[in-house]
Formats: C-alpha cells, structure tokens, sequence
C-alpha cells in the first residue's frame, strides 16, 4: 500500500482508482448499481417509446415528413410547410435547429439524410413527456415562422 512517508514520489498511480487505465466504466457502473437492470430497461423503453411517438405525431401532421423509421431512441424528420420547394425545405430545416434552441423552450439538432438535411430528436433525458413533444413540434412550426 501507498507509504506517504517513505520519502520518495511513489508511484502516482497508486494515489488514484485508475491506475494504469481512466475507469471509463465509472459512469456505467454507478448507473447500473443505482437502477439495475430493470431500470436501465425502463429508461430506455421509455425513451425509444417517445421517438416512435413522435414518429407518428410527425406521420399525423401535414406540415412534416418522417425520414427514416425509428428503432433507437432518434426520430429524423422535416418540416414541410406548404409552399417551399426542395432548396426552400433545405434551407429552413438547416436553420430550423439554431432558431428552437434561441427560443429556449426546445432542444433539437439538425442532420443530413438522404442527402437532405433533416431535424433530429434524440431523446434521452428520462423526465421528457408526450406533452414535451407537443410542444416541440409546435416550437419547430413557430421558429419556421420567424425564418
């Protein structure tokens, strides 16, 4: 063990649980230890539901379009207002992103798919609600207003 009065340095990696090696699992181990298995299953059912949800509301509205079929916790769709044409769609969904998040009441990033660019919902956060993406959709439709 560590003889802080061996009147040498020591050896620093003993001054720390890392080691040799950064302990990369810290964050997985306290997780897993405070929710289990079951709960880790939970948040993860809970956050792939929301982006099959908002899948559907995105289905639902006129004014999107779901690019892509959900299977993770990522929903990747576009608005599409009426009136805009191809270039017009891409250029106000690539603005689309930085206007939500101006307006502070929404979080969305945005991507390119299928050489298109998109808006992407990532839902991880394990307090986010079906009233949360409601209000994220009509945020998108508000800053699409001001664009």
């Amino acid at each position: 063990l560590i003889d802080d009065n061996a009147g040498d340095l020591g050896w620093f990696s003993e001054y720390g649980p890392e080691q040799t090696r950064p302990f990369r699992a810290l964050k997985t181990w306290a997780t897993l230890s405070y929710l289990g298995r079951q709960g880790v299953t939970r948040l993860v059912e809970h956050t792939c539901g929301l982006a099959r949800r908002l899948a559907a509301m995105v289905e639902e509205a006129p004014d999107f379009e779901l690019l892509a079929p959900v299977a993770t916790s990522i929903t990747a769709f576009r608005h599409t207002p009426r009136g805009e044409g191809d270039g017009g769609l891409d250029a106000l969904n690539r603005a689309i992103p930085g206007a939500v998040q101006a307006r502070g009441n929404a979080f969305i990033t945005g991507t390119r798919l299928g050489g298109r660019d998109a808006l992407r919902a990532c839902f991880l956060h394990p307090d986010t609600t079906e009233d949360d993406l409601v209000i994220l959709l009509e945020e998108i439709r508000l800053a699409a207003k001001t664009l």
